[in-house]
């Protein structure tokens, strides 16, 4: 049976989504019962964001920017990530909109309080008038804020 995106593994390859099925050139891993999407085109944060959601077509809601819940989950991604394409990937971490600055929120609606950042971030950039609202997981497995207009490859997960 031909794959279709709909979160389940309807051609037995032990992996649901996978191929072409969701959005071409994403590469589907699972972990914890959950499908990710690794999609490695360079695509702001925004349209990163829009991605994900549209990716499922008639079967909307089934995918969201990642929220990243433990330790073993951004391993599990830094290490996938990197499989696929050097580089940071966006996830769904944010502190954009008036009065977020430094309040950060998982757009999935989480109440995820783990993070990962590098040392010294989040540090909103190195300018007054450019802030840095948006949050990519580097290969090392940190994280770091950057200006949402930068592109990056992003990930895309099963939306609870």
């Amino acid at each position: 049976e031909n794959e279709e995106c709909d979160l389940i593994d309807n051609n037995c390859s032990g992996t649901p989504d996978d191929g072409e099925t969701c959005r071409g050139g994403c590469v589907a891993r699972t972990f914890g019962g959950h499908v990710y999407q690794f999609c490695p085109e360079n695509r702001n944060w925004g349209e990163a964001e829009d991605r994900c959601e549209d990716m499922s077509g008639n079967n909307s809601g089934l995918y969201v920017l990642v929220t990243i819940d433990d330790m073993a989950e951004n391993v599990f991604l830094s290490e996938a990530a990197r499989s696929v394409s050097d580089g940071g990937w966006w996830i769904g971490f944010t502190d954009a909109g008036g009065g977020n600055e430094g309040s950060f929120r998982w757009v999935s609606g989480s109440d995820s309080s783990y993070t990962n950042w590098a040392d010294g971030e989040p540090n909103d950039g190195d300018s007054i008038t450019v802030a840095e609202d948006c949050t990519e997981l580097r290969g090392s497995g940190d994280w770091n804020d950057e200006r949402c207009w930068n592109d990056r490859h992003f990930i895309c997960e099963q939306a609870d």
